[in-house]
This record gives C-alpha cells, structure tokens and sequence, in this order.
C-alpha cells in the first residue's frame, strides 16, 4: 500500500516523542544545564505536579522515575523535560508535519548530547492518537466478532501488538473513546498507535543515528496506520503522495 505524506481533514490529535536516558551528570542538575539552551525559543517553565511529591520517593518509585519535571510551550510544540526524559508533542491538529517535528525533536536531543547530559539512552517512543467522528471500525480492515456475531455495533475496545525489527508498535482501537483536548471534550472513535524502542543502539555518531531511529519508527507507525485503514476509506481523505 503506497503511504500518503498527507491526508485532509487530517484525524491527528496528538502528537508526542518522548526520549528516556541515563544522565551522565546528577539527575537534580539535567534541566539546568539544559534550560540556557532552550529558554529562548520556549520561555519560563511551569511546574508539573509531580514536584510536589518528596524526592526520595520519586526516586524510590519506578513508576515517577521517568516523569518530566517541567512544561514548557512554544507554538506548535509543547516541551516537558525531567532528568531521565524529555517528550515533545503537538497537540489539538497543531502538528506541522514530520519534518519539522523531527527537526524539533533533533535539536533538543544534540542539546542535550552537547552539553553532556545523556549517558545513554534507555528507551525512544512515538505515539500518535487520530479521532473520528463516527464508528472507525466499518472504516477499517479490522474484524471484531464474537462466534458469527460481529461487534462493530458495540462498545468495542481492541489492542493488537505487532513486532518490526527492533521497534514494538501497539495500536489500540476503541469506538466509543472520549477525547480531551485544550478545545474540549470529544465522543468518537480513537486509533492510537505507540511505536518504541526499548533498547536502542546509538553507535559513534549518537545524533545520526538517533535521527535515523525516529525516522524509521515514523515510517513503521505510518505504515501501521495506513495498513489499519480501508483503501477506498483513505481515498476519501484526500491523500497527497510525494
């Protein structure tokens, strides 16, 4: 199936890249040293509620361990940072398209390297969340069923976890979804896509292949979204190709 680079009215909701390491210097210190790289382009930070819990506990607790800190905007992009991750996300059809995206997602990570901060990186994940107005589910190639009984018509919720060399994609598919977005609250049918990499390899050149990393998971998560879809369903979404 060719995979368009555009479709209209584009059902993209959010948008994020989240980047997880091992600081090279103490976690307390990572988003000072990186603040005087960034403040410029995204301005004073705001605390997220997370600092509130004592320290000690934070870093007792895995399931803190990995939380950013700090949020910070900068139109079309929205930062948040900790000291073993930062993510990057665009939200509420805010996306400016995979190039600038990336570029952005980039340019924090040489910072980052630059300054010395990340030891090694742990994890890099994409997650990408499309709403539909209607039952996604008569739109998609997807067979929910019970016996002979389909279940298209029911509350229906189906996640299915697939494998591409060295990336892990889950799709997650509910017809009956609730979106909250800065706009509001939406009922509808949600197609929410994770794609990662639990362990990855960056060789001597970090950055080149970092943005090679991203680059390929966009493309699996692409694919997998597409895929998902009827043929003549994305046809109706006026599709534009390279």
């Amino acid at each position: 199936m060719k995979i368009p680079i555009k479709i209209e009215p584009s059902p993209l909701a959010e948008a994020v890249v989240d980047v997880r390491f091992v600081p090279a210097i103490p976690p307390a210190a990572v988003f000072g040293y990186v603040y005087g790289l960034i403040k410029d382009r995204y301005g004073a930070p705001s605390d997220l509620p997370i600092l509130q819990v004592p320290e000690e506990i934070r870093e007792k607790d895995s399931n803190l361990l990995f939380q950013p800190h700090y949020r910070m905007e900068s139109s079309p992009f929205v930062l948040q940072m900790g000291p073993r991750i930062f993510n990057l996300a665009a939200l509420d059809r805010d996306y400016p398209g995979w190039n600038s995206f990336r570029d952005e997602i980039c340019r924090i990570f040489d910072a980052l390297l630059d300054r010395g901060v990340i030891g090694k990186v742990t994890r890099v994940g994409m997650r990408y969340i499309n709403f539909f107005e209607d039952n996604v589910f008569y739109r998609s190639n997807f067979s929910v069923a019970l016996g002979n009984r389909s279940l298209l018509e029911q509350s229906t919720f189906l996640r299915v976890q697939f494998s591409d060399n060295g990336l892990v994609t889950v799709v997650q598919v509910t017809n009956d979804g609730n979106l909250h977005t800065g706009k509001g609250s939406r009922q509808g049918s949600i197609v929410d896509l994770d794609t990662f990499c639990s362990k990855p390899v960056l060789d001597e050149k970090p950055s080149e292949s970092f943005r090679d990393l991203i680059d390929r998971a966009h493309r699996v998560l692409k694919s997998r979204f597409f895929s998902s879809l009827k043929e003549e369903f994305v046809a109706s979404l006026n599709p534009q190709y390279e």
